[in-house]
């Protein structure tokens, strides 16, 4: 069975922690909640149970369409959580502020 992620911070550097929350508890929680449960009720029917998302992704019914778009859904929504995701998220988006304060002055 699979779970939500705790609140992404890929982007807490550079937006405030408040901003994060409510965008995450109102919005992507909720899609995110979608994905994950309709995930869950597609595996035992699929007999995919105790697998790992990369192992239901490789191996994939492509005419299973609940699973194949829930499980994409969920896998799409954790790379936020992907360590080295994370890495390249953050370096892009200081690079991205860091334009646009020297072009800018601010934003």
């Amino acid at each position: 069975m699979f779970t939500l992620p705790a609140l992404l911070f890929m982007l807490t550097t550079h937006l405030s922690l408040i901003s994060m929350r409510v965008q995450w508890k109102f919005t992507i929680q909720k899609h995110h909640n979608a994905y994950t449960t309709n995930l869950n009720a597609a595996l035992a029917p699929a007999g995919v149970e105790g697998k790992s998302i990369e192992e239901i992704l490789t191996n994939l019914d492509m005419n299973n369409a609940a699973l194949r778009n829930n499980a994409g859904g969920f896998y799409n929504h954790n790379l936020g959580n992907n360590e080295p995701l994370k890495w390249r998220w953050q370096t892009y988006w200081r690079t991205s502020l860091k334009q646009l304060m020297r072009l800018f002055g601010s934003f």
